[in-house]
């Protein structure tokens, strides 16, 4: 049996907003990858490095958005691949 801690699901108290001691978090540029252009070309708006590894479903496709296409992750280096995917 679940019992319900404080007044619901909707009671903040004890929860301030104190907002003065954030802290300073860096955020790492984010890099995907894909195998299927819609997969491929909804990373370039949202600014987020792309690598494509096509499939035997997928080599026909055209992945050309990508910033990089390899046949396999064995074939470079990942500092060659982060250093493709990044903006």
């Amino acid at each position: 049996m679940l019992k319900m801690m404080g007044g619901g699901p909707d009671d903040v108290s004890g929860h301030a907003a104190d907002r003065s001691h954030r802290s300073q978090v860096e955020i790492a540029p984010l890099r995907a990858a894909g195998n299927q252009p819609p997969l491929i070309a909804s990373a370039g708006p949202a600014d987020i490095g792309c690598v494509a590894v096509p499939n035997p479903m997928t080599t026909s496709l055209d992945l050309s958005e990508a910033d990089l296409v390899i046949g396999s992750f064995e074939e470079v280096g990942l500092s060659d691949v982060l250093h493709a995917m990044s903006r």
